[in-house]
């Protein structure tokens, strides 16, 4: 993980009052589309069987939690749609490196190099997203999220995955899909 308290900046902390956990899992679904949750129902199969059923669901409620949270600071205009566009772009090139080297799988195997530089982009992402959220959440929130990313970004779990393209389709194709969206 990514040692986030190195920023020179020091951001102050904004007081806001989030949903209590039960009505974040509501407003998560009301929030979120449906190809958005194809992706966390993949990736949480991924992680069983990676790690373990209990990592899985931990990862879960915490992009559920957390996603949630972001959701509700960008419909009270606590985030500008300027600052989550300001992700994008790392995003997209997540995106679409994972969807080239699907794609190119049966012809070019992936590589833990190929992994290394995918890696180096959610790291990255990593950095701009907590520092996106740092003023509005807890120490221990942003610290999970980042986790969270070092976890997916990591050359174990993306070698993982693409060892088990059955398994991953569903990721990539809904990173092809966001691809595809303006």
């Amino acid at each position: 993980p990514l040692d986030l308290m190195e920023e020179t900046e020091e951001a102050e902390k904004v007081f806001v009052v989030f949903p209590p956990e039960t009505v974040s899992k509501i407003l998560f679904k009301k929030y979120v589309d449906p190809n958005t949750h194809e992706l966390l129902e993949a990736l949480e199969k991924i992680v069983t069987i990676h790690q373990d059923p209990k990592k899985a669901k931990q990862y879960n409620d915490i992009i559920i939690k957390i996603g949630t949270q972001i959701a509700y600071l960008y419909k009270q205009k606590y985030i500008t749609k300027e600052k989550i566009m300001s992700l994008r772009f790392l995003f997209r090139r997540i995106c679409s490196s994972i969807s080239n080297a699907f794609r190119i799988l049966h012809v070019q195997p992936f590589t833990e190099s190929t992994a290394d530089r995918i890696g180096i982009i959610f790291e990255k992402f990593s950095v701009d997203a907590c520092r996106l959220v740092r003023p509005f959440l807890s120490d221990d929130a942003v610290a999970q999220l980042s986790n969270f990313l070092a976890y997916v970004g990591s050359r174990s779990f993306l070698c993982y995955c693409f060892e088990h393209p059955e398994d991953f389709k569903p990721v990539v194709y809904t990173f092809a899909f966001y691809l595809n969206m303006q």
